[in-house]
């Protein structure tokens, strides 16, 4: 299982969603783009539209992080009640504690917009509890200051996000080996990976060191 976010300044917000436009009036195409949807016909589509991030990440204007983890390690049963939506939500918990509050809960306010899903737990439950472990690193002030899910059809930044964590998992699952496998969908992984590495050099993706296209090999410990 992968996942993960994006991150940017909200002051550039604005000129994010601007080139997002552009491309999509360029190649006419206005529904929602996901992992799942990418086309041979929408090829050269999706490859400009992730290279929105990419321009912005190569000006160090945005970062992605994902976690994944092998699903084969999970014990709903033992540790998470048989809720296997809690166990998802200690995931999230996972990501945003370690690779966005403690990377940037020094300096800056934390707005948080997850994908939208059917769950009984609110995310802003977990903000307290976030930010108090952040004041266990030194980390105060409480930067986390919003948990709120959102519709992904109406968000641009969410949808490109997808994209990314679709890739992740369509790479460490090895979808790129099976036979019959789309190759557009090859076409469209091997450009995201090539542009990650380029952006991230000297640095591998699943070092400490990695910022702008950081992937992290999540291994649940004794706690």
């Amino acid at each position: 299982m992968a996942l993960g976010g994006v991150t940017l300044n909200s002051a550039l917000v604005p000129d994010v969603l601007r080139r997002i436009k552009a491309v999509r009036d360029r190649h006419q195409t206005f529904g929602e783009v996901k992992w799942t949807k990418v086309s041979k016909s929408k090829l050269d589509f999706y490859r400009e539209y992730v290279d929105v991030f990419f321009d912005a990440s190569a000006a160090d204007e945005m970062h992605f992080c994902a976690l994944y983890v092998d699903t084969f390690t999970f014990n709903h049963h033992k540790y998470n009640g048989g809720q296997r939506d809690l166990g998802f939500n200690k995931l999230i918990y996972q990501l945003m504690l370690h690779k966005f509050g403690r990377r940037y809960g020094r300096s800056h306010d934390l707005h948080v917009y997850l994908d939208d899903r059917t769950t009984k737990h609110n995310p802003e439950q977990m903000r307290p509890m976030l930010n108090s472990d952040l004041a266990k690193w030194g980390i105060n002030g409480q930067p986390f200051k919003r948990l709120h899910f959102r519709d992904s059809k109406g968000c641009d930044l969410i949808q490109l996000n997808d994209l990314l964590v679709g890739t992740v998992g369509f790479k460490r699952n090895l979808h790129d080996k099976v036979p019959g496998c789309a190759p557009h969908k090859i076409a469209l992984g091997e450009h995201i990976v090539r542009r990650a590495l380029q952006n991230e050099a000297p640095h591998r993706l699943n070092s400490a060191a990695a910022r702008r296209f950081a992937v992290w090999p999540f291994r649940f410990g004794k706690g």
